[in-house]
């Protein structure tokens, strides 16, 4: 793990920002196009060549500020050929022209969805399948691991009846000359790539504000129009574990409580400020209280304090599962959480094995 860990300190680059401007325009084609610009600094003296992560999609060119570079691409690794070799610490600005269908993990959790209905297109940045879990690189080109840390902005084209929601704050919302709408979400604060996310839909939000230690935190839950009233049932009492989390684990650090409703049944996942949260869980009643809690903790232990390789990613979710004790304990007393514990260990006991 030592060796693993200093041969991730010592990368080429460190990426600062991504830029990433996609066209999502129609579901049942199953198809991304656009650019992503990513800039960098890099790490080395005379650095030649950056390598960059993108996963069975076609590159059409890319550009360093301006100009046009030879690359070669294996559908895994994108191969990218500097002007001339830049100096260590020196920053610089790649921008990648990219399209095609963006893959799932072949085992069913993690990547690109497009629903069966064509009604909505999301991510999971994870592939529980692979190692490393990291599944930034079926959307956008990236240094796809834990400890590479960077800001984005997401510029999202849509049909004028979707709306693309992303990690971050709603910047702007532009209708463009051809009809279609251009959303702008910012992140302010810095992630590694498989918490950044996307979903298009016809999505309405269900908002509300968290009056936190630090100060006001906007939330909001985006879920198809029928699904509003279920959405406020369900989470109800979220500003009460809001509260809870705060004072036992310390401030929210995030500028938005976010959660995306998608049509996923094989569990949440907790991309920063925009949790990707099944749909049918949003059912107007208490009984997923568990799974949104689950993905809130991760705010703290997860998405701010994040795992440095694949073999750590345990302690992410073991944090989160012991969460869910937390919340219960603190909505409903100790019993009712040492009970839950108990349960959770009787399973462990009866299927981990088998599992």
């Amino acid at each position: 793990l030592s060796l693993m860990a200093n041969a991730q300190s010592n990368a080429p680059i460190d990426v600062l920002h991504y830029d990433i401007n996609l066209s999502i325009l129609s579901i049942a084609s199953q198809q991304i196009d656009g650019y992503t610009k990513v800039q960098f600094q890099s790490n080395q003296s005379g650095l030649q060549q950056v390598q960059l992560d993108l996963l069975s999609l076609t590159v059409d060119s890319v550009r360093f500020q301006n100009q046009l570079l030879s690359t070669t691409y294996n559908d895994t690794v994108l191969t990218i050929n500097l002007p001339g070799p830049m100096a260590q610490r020196a920053t610089g600005e790649l921008t990648v022209y990219y399209r095609g269908t963006p893959p799932q993990d072949p085992n069913g959790f993690g990547g690109f969805y497009f629903s069966t209905d064509t009604t909505v297109a999301f991510n999971l940045g994870v592939s529980l399948n692979l190692d490393p879990h990291n599944f930034g690189k079926v959307w956008f080109p990236c240094v796809d691991n834990f400890t590479d840390k960077a800001l984005y902005d997401f510029r999202i084209r849509t049909t004028p009846n979707r709306i693309a929601v992303c990690g971050g704050t709603l910047q702007s919302e532009t209708t463009n000359p051809d009809g279609t709408k251009t959303w702008h979400w910012k992140l302010h604060d810095v992630i590694p790539t498989y918490l950044a996310s996307v979903a298009v839909s016809n999505y309405t939000a269900v908002t509300d504000t968290f009056q936190g230690q630090a100060g006001p935190i906007p939330i909001s839950i985006y879920v198809k129009p029928s699904d509003t009233t279920a959405a406020r049932n369900s989470f109800t009492r979220l500003k009460l574990v809001l509260a809870d989390f705060e004072n036992k684990f310390g401030t929210y650090r995030w500028g938005r409580v976010g959660y995306v409703a998608v049509p996923f049944t094989g569990g949440a996942m907790e991309h920063a400020t925009n949790i990707a949260y099944p749909a049918v869980a949003v059912n107007g009643t208490s009984a997923f209280e568990f799974l949104w809690a689950h993905e809130l903790s991760h705010s703290w232990f997860g998405n701010l304090a994040t795992c440095e390789t694949a073999e750590e990613m345990w302690l992410n979710e073991g944090f989160a599962r012991y969460c869910e004790s937390v919340y219960q304990e603190g909505l409903y007393g100790k019993t009712q959480a040492r009970n839950y514990l108990r349960n959770v260990h009787r399973n462990v006991l009866q299927f981990a094995h088998l599992a």
